[in-house]
C-alpha cells in the first residue's frame, strides 16, 4: 500500500512518464476480495473438507458389497461449536438400509476435523454431504 502510495505521489509530480511505471506497480498489488465472499470461500473449502474427510478411507458394508448394492446417502451434519459432530440425520436413502447405516456411523466416527472458519466457530451449524457407495 505504502509503495502504491509512493507511486501516485511520484506520478503526480513527474507527470507522463512516471505513469507507466505507475502501471507496473499497480499491477503486483493483489486484489482482495469483498468480505462475504472471502468468508463464502473459506466456508466451501471447509465443507469440502469435511466431505473429503467423510469420504476418505470409506468401508464399503460386507453384505452389502456381496449383494453388488450401490447408491448414494443423503446425510445432514449437526456441528456443534467446536467443530466435531453432534448429530447426525438421513436426509435420503440410498435404498440399501446397509449402505445408510455404515454412511451414519461413518459420520459419528469422524476424528479431527478442521477448526470451522471465524465466522462459523462458537456456533451450531449443519453441513449436508452425500456419500456415493459405488462399486468399479
Amino acid at each position: 500500500m505504502r509503495r502504491l502510495a509512493l507511486a501516485l505521489l511520484f506520478a503526480l509530480m513527474m507527470g507522463q512518464a512516471a505513469a507507466t511505471q505507475l502501471a507496473l506497480f499497480a499491477g503486483s498489488v493483489p486484489r482482495l476480495l469483498p468480505r462475504e465472499e472471502f468468508e463464502r470461500r473459506e466456508v466451501l473449502a471447509y465443507v469440502r473438507e469435511v466431505a473429503r474427510r467423510l469420504t476418505e478411507d470409506q468401508r464399503y458394508p460386507g453384505e452389502a458389497l456381496k449383494r453388488g448394492e450401490q447408491g448414494t446417502v443423503g446425510i445432514d451434519l449437526l456441528m456443534g461449536p467446536d467443530g466435531r459432530v453432534r448429530a447426525v440425520r438421513l436426509l435420503r436413502s440410498s435404498g440399501h438400509p446397509e449402505l445408510d447405516q455404515a454412511a451414519v456411523a461413518r459420520a459419528y466416527g469422524m476424528q479431527g476435523l478442521p477448526m470451522p472458519p471465524a465466522m462459523l466457530r462458537g456456533r451450531e451449524f449443519h453441513i449436508d454431504v452425500p456419500i456415493t457407495f459405488r462399486l468399479d
